[in-house]
């Protein structure tokens, strides 16, 4: 009669629910654990004026030369449609990093040359944005460019 003590029904489910509820609680340690920051502050007030930079990527589109982004070691370059040659572009230039908000640079400079060589130091190996604003006259273009830092 004592052969089965430990493994009848009982024991069984007491076992299953008690790993269960370990379980449980090592997630919410984990989650706990996790950092939860927002991708960016003023979500909201940036998401209604977002049409304007719909309206300006579809002007960027509509060249027939894209804007290009390249890193050399120090500097990180960008260069705008030759069009552009020899008038002002005012360009914001934002470097932003998904991974971590501390890795985000901005940038705001003005050209006559089509282009912008950024000095860039101390950042951490990771994929980023170069959300590249830029103005010629009244006109605003808007540029999302990937870039994966060496």
């Amino acid at each position: 009669m004592n052969k089965n003590l430990f493994m009848n029904w009982g024991y069984k489910l007491m076992t299953v629910f008690v790993l269960f509820v370990l379980g449980i609680l090592v997630m919410v340690y984990k989650a706990s654990q996790f950092s939860s920051e927002l991708v960016t502050t003023g979500y909201y007030e940036k998401e209604l004026v977002y049409q304007n930079q719909i309206d300006a990527m579809n002007r960027s589109a509509a060249l027939n030369e894209a804007v290009t982004v390249s890193y050399n070691g120090k500097y990180l370059i960008v260069k705008f449609p030759d069009m552009f040659r020899g008038v002002e572009i005012v360009a914001d230039v934002e470097l932003y990093c998904p991974s971590d908000k501390r890795q985000d640079r901005h940038f705001s400079q003005k050209t006559q040359f089509a282009g912008l060589e950024l000095v860039v130091t101390d950042l951490q190996p990771a994929k980023y944005y170069v959300n590249v604003n830029w103005y010629q006259n009244d006109d605003h273009y808007f540029d999302k460019i990937e870039l994966i830092w060496p």
